[in-house]
C-alpha cells in the first residue's frame, strides 16, 4: 500500500472515530437534558400553590454543585476535547439554579434563608474549586485534582439509586422505581460511558460505567418484578393497617366456627393525587359475613371484632405519625402503626332484630365535590356558626394542653364533613396552643388531628385543602417569630355513634353540626299495622301524633349515651368534648325556630304531590333522621350516663340574614340542598333534586320577606373527671 492510500485510510479512519466520539457525546447530552427537567411538574405544582409543602430542596442543590464540578473538568482550560461534558453540564447547572430560586422564591421564612445559606455556600466551594485549581496546579494536575472531584461527585449521584433498589428487592414491587426514569438513566451513562472509553477519559467512563451497571441492575429488577407488581409509579401511597385483638373468641353457641384474630393485613393502595399532603380516600368494602356463617342463634348474635382502619395521605418514604423513623422494618412498622397510632374506625355488627327504612350510614352524606351545589361550596352557615363560638374550642382545648404538656396532643374532629370548613378550627387550635408553648417557654407539641366521617363522605376535598391550610400555618406562626409546628393529619371513617378510637387515646374532641344527626330513622313511626302515623311529614311538627316527638326522644337519647360511652373511653383523664349542635329554646318538640325549614320541605314535596311529581306514599314514609335537642335534654343524658361533667352549657340563636331576603333564601336552600340531597335521591330517586329546591327556594323567600330566620344552637363543653 503507497503512502497515500495508506494516509486516506487513516483519515477515514479517524473521521468514523470522531463521529462515534460526537455521536456518543450528543446523545448523552440528550438523555441527560430529559433528566434534568423531570422534576419540572414537582415545580409547577410548586409555583401554583405558592408553597414548597414538604418537598426538600437538598436534591437540587447537590445536583446544581455537581454539575458546576463536571462543567469545570470539561472546560479547555482544564481537559482537552470534552467540550461536550463541558455543555452539558452548562446547561443543568442553569436549570438547577432555576430550580433552586423558585423554591427559595416559594419557601417559608426558615427554609428560605436554610436554603439561601446552602446556595450561597456552593457558591463559595466552586469558587473555591477555581481558585485553586488555577492558582495551584499546571494544566495535567489540574486536569486529575479536578477529574477526581468529579468523579466523586457522580459515584455519590449514581449511588443514590441504591436505596431504590434495596427497597424493591425488600417489598418485591416496583412501586417506587418508574421504569422510564431508570431507562433515561441507563441511556445517558451508557452514552457517556461510550463517550469517555472512546476519548480514553478516565474521569468520565469510570463513573459513569457505575452508573451504567446500577441502570442495568434496576431495569432487570423491573423487568423481574413487575409480572407481580401493580404497576409503577412515583406518586405517594395510602396505607390501610389493620389490627384486631389477639383473643380467641367462640362465634356460635351451637357451631364449631374459632379465629385467631393475633393478625394483621397491610394494604398498599397507590394515590391518585401527585402530592404529599394530599391524598385519595379509598372506600374499602369490610365484608366478614363470610367468615361467620354457620349456624348461629339470632337472639344472640355473634359480637364481630374491632377493625381499627386508619387513612393517611402521605408517602411512605415521609414521617406520617410523630416519632415515627423511617427505616423502621415493615412488619414491626405495621404493628406499631396499628397498636400505638390509633389507626380506626370501628365495624359495628348490623341489627339481627330490627330492619328500618334507610341505612343512614350508607346514605347520609354532604353533597361531595367542588360543584355549585356542593357542602363545600354551600356551607357558610355552618362556618358562621362555628366562628361564633370558635374561642370557646380554642379555650377548652388550649386548656387542655395546659394541664398536661403533652409531646403529642391529639385531636378528634367528629363529623368533619368536606370542603374548607374542617381545618377552620384546627388551625385557631395549633396558633392557641403554639402561642401558650411560647409562653411557657416548652417545647411545641406535635399535634395529631384525626378528621372523622361518615365512610361515604367525601375525604377528597378535604385532603386536597391540606396543603394551603400547612402552608397558611406554617407561614403564619413563623412571620411570629416561632418555629413551625409538626401538624399530622388522618381521615377516619366510620360512625361516632361506636367505637372509633383505643381507649385513653385522645386529648381532645370536637363535633360541630353532626350530633342531631341519628344514627338511624326512629322505630315507633309506624302503626301496629304497619302505616306510617306522620303522614306528610318529614319531621316533628305541631300536627304530628304524639308517639313521634316521642320517638324521636328515644332515638336521641340512646344515640347520646352510644356516644358519650364511646368518647369516655377514647378520651384521657381530664380530656374534654365540645359539642356545637342544632337545638330547640323551648321543651316543646315543634318549636317553630327549630321545624320551620322542615315545613317548609314538608310544603315543597305537598305541591309537587299535588303535580302529580311525586308519589303521595313516598312522602308518607319519607322521615328525616334528625333531632333538634333542648339544653335540659342534654343535661339530663349526660348526667344519666355518668362520665362527663358539663363545665358549660348555652342556647344562642344564629341570626343568618343578609339583608336580602331572596339572597337569604338562596343560601339556606343550597345548604339544605347539599345536606339533603342524598338522602331524598336515595328514596325518591334521581332527578327531583332540582324542582324540589327550586319550589323550596321560593317558599322560604316568602317566608324570609315577612320574618327573619334565626337558627337555635347548642354549645356544650364536657370533661371527663381525672380519675381518682
Amino acid at each position: 500500500m503507497i503512502p497515500s492510500e495508506i494516509a486516506a485510510a487513516s483519515s477515514s479512519s479517524a473521521s468514523f472515530y470522531d463521529i462515534c466520539t460526537y455521536a456518543a457525546g450528543i446523545a448523552g447530552n440528550v438523555f441527560a437534558f430529559g433528566l434534568f427537567v423531570s422534576p419540572m411538574p414537582t415545580f409547577k405544582r410548586i409555583v401554583q400553590s405558592k408553597s414548597t409543602e414538604e418537598f426538600s430542596g437538598l436534591p437540587y442543590i447537590y445536583s446544581l454543585l455537581n454539575c458546576l464540578i463536571c462543567m469545570w473538568y470539561g472546560l479547555p482550560c482544564v481537559s482537552y476535547g470534552v467540550i461536550l461534558v463541558a455543555t452539558v453540564n452548562s446547561v443543568g447547572a442553569a436549570i438547577q439554579l432555576v430550580y433552586v430560586t423558585l423554591f427559595i422564591r416559594h419557601a417559608n421564612s426558615a427554609r428560605k434563608l436554610r436554603m439561601s445559606a446552602l446556595l450561597a455556600g456552593v457558591a463559595c466551594v466552586f469558587a473555591a474549586i477555581v481558585f485553586v485549581s488555577l492558582e495551584f496546579f499546571d494544566h495535567t494536575t489540574r486536569q486529575t485534582f479536578v477529574g477526581y472531584l468529579s468523579v466523586a461527585s457522580l459515584v455519590s449521584m449514581f449511588a443514590s439509586p441504591l436505596s431504590i433498589i434495596s427497597l424493591v428487592i425488600r417489598t418485591k414491587s416496583v412501586e417506587f422505581m418508574p421504569f422510564y426514569l431508570s431507562l433515561a438513566t441507563f441511556l445517558m451513562s451508557i452514552s457517556f460511558l461510550a463517550y469517555g472509553m472512546l476519548l480514553h477519559d478516565f474521569f468520565i467512563y469510570l463513573p459513569n460505567g457505575i452508573g451504567t451497571v446500577l441502570a442495568v441492575i434496576q431495569l432487570l429488577l423491573y423487568a423481574y418484578y413487575s409480572i407481580n407488581s401493580r404497576e409503577d409509579s412515583n406518586m405517594p401511597l395510602l396505607v390501610i393497617n389493620t389490627f384486631r385483638s389477639s383473643k380467641k373468641r367462640k362465634f356460635s353457641n351451637q357451631g364449631t366456627h374459632h379465629m385467631p384474630f393475633k393478625t394483621f393485613l397491610n394494604v398498599v393502595i397507590p394515590s391518585a393525587l401527585p402530592i404529599k399532603f394530599g391524598a385519595s380516600f379509598l372506600q374499602v368494602p369490610l365484608d366478614f359475613s363470610g367468615a361467620f356463617k354457620g349456624r348461629r342463634s339470632l337472639l344472640n348474635p355473634p359480637t364481630l371484632p374491632h377493625l381499627w382502619v386508619m387513612v393517611t395521605g402521605r408517602s411512605l418514604s415521609s414521617r406520617k405519625f410523630p416519632g415515627e423513623k423511617k427505616k423502621e422494618d415493615q412488619e414491626k412498622f405495621n404493628v406499631e402503626l396499628a397498636t400505638k397510632r390509633l389507626a380506626m374506625a370501628s365495624c359495628q355488627p348490623p341489627s339481627t332484630t330490627e330492619l328500618v327504612t334507610m341505612d343512614v350510614e350508607s346514605v347520609l352524606h354532604m353533597k361531595g365535590g367542588l360543584g355549585e351545589t356542593s357542602y363545600a361550596q354551600n356551607s357558610s352557615l355552618q362556618k358562621k356558626s362555628m366562628e361564633a363560638i370558635k374561642h370557646i374550642i380554642v379555650d377548652s382545648a388550649t386548656d387542655v394542653y395546659a394541664s398536661r404538656a403533652p409531646g403529642c396532643f391529639t385531636i378528634a374532629d367528629l363529623g368533619c364533613s368536606s370542603g374548607t370548613n374542617a381545618f377552620s378550627l384546627v388551625s385557631k387550635i395549633v396558633e392557641s396552643i403554639h402561642e401558650k408553648a411560647r409562653q411557657s417557654e416548652r417545647l411545641m407539641p406535635e399535634i395529631l388531628v384525626f378528621l372523622n366521617d361518615l365512610p361515604t363522605n367525601d375525604f377528597n376535598s378535604v385532603f386536597l385543602n391540606f396543603p394551603e391550610f400547612t402552608r397558611k400555618l406554617k407561614g403564619g406562626i413563623e412571620l411570629q417569630e416561632g418555629s413551625a409546628p409538626s401538624v399530622y393529619l388522618a381521615a377516619l371513617p366510620g360512625s361516632f355513634y361506636g367505637r372509633l378510637f383505643p381507649s385513653n387515646s385522645l386529648d381532645f374532641i370536637y363535633s360541630c353540626h353532626s350530633l342531631h344527626w341519628l344514627s338511624e330513622v326512629p322505630l315507633g313511626l309506624v302503626d301496629g299495622n304497619g302505616k306510617p302515623i306522620n303522614k306528610g311529614k318529614i319531621y316533628i311538627s305541631n300536627t304530628s301524633h304524639p308517639a313521634v316527638p316521642l320517638a324521636y326522644l328515644r332515638q336521641f337519647q340512646k344515640d347520646f349515651s352510644l356516644f358519650l360511652k364511646s368518647r369516655s373511653a377514647e378520651l384521657r383523664s381530664g380530656g374534654r368534648i365540645v359539642v356545637l349542635i342544632l337545638g330547640r329554646r323551648t321543651d316543646d318538640h315543634s318549636d317553630k325556630s327549630a321545624t320551620v325549614l322542615w315545613e317548609l320541605l314538608d310544603q315543597s314535596l305537598a305541591i309537587m304531590v299535588s303535580q302529580e311529581m311525586v308519589d303521595e306514599e313516598k312522602v308518607d314514609t319519607y322521615n328525616v333522621p334528625f333531632y333538634a335537642p333542648s339544653t335540659k335534654e342534654i343535661e339530663d343524658e349526660v348526667g344519666r350516663e355518668g362520665s362527663f361533667e358539663i363545665d358549660f352549657i348555652q342556647a344562642y340563636e344564629l341570626n343568618t340574614s343578609t339583608g336580602d331576603p331572596h339572597k337569604d333564601a338562596r343560601i339556606t336552600s343550597m345548604a339544605i340542598r347539599a345536606i339533603q340531597e342524598s338522602m331524598i335521591t336515595h328514596h325518591f330517586g334521581e332527578g327531583i333534586a332540582d324542582t324540589l329546591f327550586q319550589i323550596y327556594s321560593g317558599l322560604l323567600s316568602e317566608f324570609l320577606v315577612k320574618q327573619e330566620l334565626k337558627c337555635p344552637l347548642l354549645i356544650a363543653v364536657l370533661r371527663k373527671p381525672h380519675q381518682t
